[in-house]
């Protein structure tokens, strides 16, 4: 038993840190978390644990704000998403998991400088391009396992603003992990193993989400935006170097 002490210490930071993103900015948890935990286990055993632990955390944090939610604009991203998952798991079996997440990668580090120079929409996009963006999404999600990024770039160009943006990301992970983590039961990777280990892990979960949802609230706007966008280029950078 006491051999397992510092393996639950590290991964007990691990979430901490990713509790504390995910609530400052409404997403980037799951990325840290398996990036940090898949050194001291399987990814297979990790990804149901990611799934339930971001469920939490949005249950957690979108009480909230929902009042903030872009509801009319989640909704189609829903649809799109729904749409594009099949066709993602079709290009899974079509090209190569890393020229993919490379590929993507490579898009979402030409957009962000834009996007760091202060480039924004006007106005929001109207419902065929929120539900191309959404169908973009569940492509690269279906094929990836990265479709975040397209939805965050599409609420942080918006005209919404950073509250209403985070708070629609928060409901719109919810929505997506809940879709995952029934996936994930039907094929049988929730286990007592899985269980267990949310058990432990959700007290420095719930930790880091009230620190860092603290946190947004004391952030200069621009401010809040550019580290938004400098965590999401890390993300894809880390992915980058990964896939090749």
């Amino acid at each position: 038993m006491t051999e397992q002490i510092p393996i639950l210490a590290y991964s007990s930071a691990v979430v901490l840190l990713a509790g504390f993103i995910r609530g400052y900015s409404g997403f980037g948890a799951s990325m840290i978390i398996v990036i940090g935990l898949s050194f001291v286990f399987p990814v297979a055993t990790i990804v149901p644990v990611i799934l339930i632990l971001e469920i939490l955390a949005s249950s957690y944090l979108l009480p909230r704000v929902h009042r903030e939610v872009d509801w009319p604009s989640l909704r189609v991203l829903l649809v799109g998403v729904a749409i594009g998952t099949p066709l993602g798991v079709y290009f899974l079996t079509a090209a190569p998991d890393r020229v993919m997440r490379a590929a993507i990668s490579v898009l979402i580090i030409i957009v962000i400088p834009l996007l760091w120079k202060g480039f924004s929409l006007k106005k929001m996009p109207g419902a065929k391009t929120t539900l191309a963006t959404g169908v973009f999404s569940g492509i690269i999600n279906g094929s990836a396992a990265i479709g975040g990024p397209p939805v965050v770039l599409f609420y942080f160009s918006s005209p919404k603003g950073n509250d209403i943006s985070r708070a629609s990301l928060i409901a719109f992970f919810l929505m997506t992990d809940l879709i995952a983590s029934g996936v994930c039961i039907w094929k049988g990777l929730v286990t007592q193993q899985t269980v267990f280990m949310v058990g432990l892990l959700v007290v420095p979960l719930v930790l880091g989400l009230t620190i860092g949802a603290r946190s947004f609230f004391k952030t200069d706007p621009e401010l809040f935006r550019k580290r938004v966008l400098g965590l999401l280029l890390f993300m894809a950078l880390i992915t980058f170097f990964r896939s090749i």
